[in-house]
């Protein structure tokens, strides 16, 4: 790690090289105290007075006060495209051409072009299928070809000498525990994925019947046989994914585990239900340290035979899915 100086406040702090670039402040309450000398710029259209976005007025390309006068704004700029030029862009979009690339053709900034794919409405939306589709022929032209960076022998042998180093700053403990710290932070990242391509292959998506978001079809069916119980009064109730228990003696690797059911039963006793139709190491190990970290907590690993079991009863199950 390096030291830095707070350009607010000038205390030195530590930071990891690769994040030297883009710290400034040695804590948010530096950052939020250096947003208070922004200075007052008036609007290019209404004219009304406002603080710049900008910190201490490094951002100069801040000139409106509200996303309303920046649109009036934009719309002016549009005039200056012919109608030959936005037909090019779009078609050069469809073709899976990088932004960048499409702005050195026309000899423009990247963030003008971006903006202005943007306002055309040309833009798709992150995780939908054009946007996937736009990547993937995007990737495949980037490593068809051999000529880029990743294909290069230079960028490769880098790759290699950063793993074998053991003094380089991606194989020290402390960057190693940051991405540990980071993974933990954001262990609930996965439950908002709706329909992303990591998990189409096991048939993860809402289930209207369900009213949740479910990773996989064996989990589906698993809530629809535990609702089928909870008509028959086998159990109370259930919820998914309700618990995390975290593993707060172990620094590095897995540090967390989620059961897939929390169900509540007649007598008034809770377990959970794990869906493993293959167990691989993770899920061994997590479900280990469950055991050892948290020994009250009665866990039952629904595998492929007890899945078959269940199954016999998809007959009485309305919308089981094959």
């Amino acid at each position: 790690m390096i030291s830095l100086q707070c350009q607010f406040c000038g205390k030195e702090y530590k930071v990891f090289p690769h994040d030297a670039v883009k710290s400034k402040y040695c804590s948010m309450a530096c950052y939020g105290k250096s947003q208070q000398t922004r200075p007052v710029k008036r609007c290019l259209i209404c004219g009304k007075h406002f603080r710049s976005r900008g910190v201490l007025g490094k951002n100069k390309q801040t000139r409106h006060c509200s996303k309303e006068c920046a649109d009036i704004n934009k719309k002016g700029k549009l005039l200056k495209w012919n109608p030959a030029e936005l037909e090019i862009i779009k078609q050069k979009l469809k073709d899976g051409c990088m932004v960048k690339d499409i702005a050195k053709l026309f000899n423009k900034n990247p963030k003008t072009m971006q903006d202005l794919i943007f306002r055309q409405g040309w833009s798709c939306k992150i995780n939908s299928d054009d946007f996937r589709l736009k990547c993937k022929i995007r990737n495949k032209k980037l490593w068809n070809n051999p000529e880029h960076i990743f294909n290069s022998q230079e960028y490769r042998n880098k790759l290699s000498a950063h793993h074998q180093n053991p003094n380089h700053v991606f194989n020290s403990s402390e960057y190693r525990q940051m991405l540990s710290d980071r993974a933990i932070k954001n262990q609930n990242g996965l439950k908002n994925f709706n329909n992303r391509t990591g998990w189409q292959k096991f048939h993860g998506g809402f289930r209207k019947d369900l009213g949740f978001y479910v990773r996989s079809r064996w989990e589906a069916n698993i809530a629809r046989y535990l609702n089928f119980l909870k008509q028959q009064g086998s159990i109370r109730k259930y919820k998914y994914e309700a618990d995390t228990f975290m593993f707060h003696e172990i620094k590095r690797g897995n540090r967390s585990y989620t059961p897939d059911f929390k169900v509540y039963n007649s007598n008034g006793s809770i377990e959970y239900w794990e869906i493993k139709g293959y167990m691989d190491g993770d899920s061994q190990t997590k479900i280990k340290r469950l055991g050892k970290y948290y020994p009250q907590i009665k866990l039952i690993v629904i595998s492929r035979e007890q899945y078959k079991e269940i199954k016999k009863y998809a007959r009485l199950i309305e919308g089981w899915e094959e």
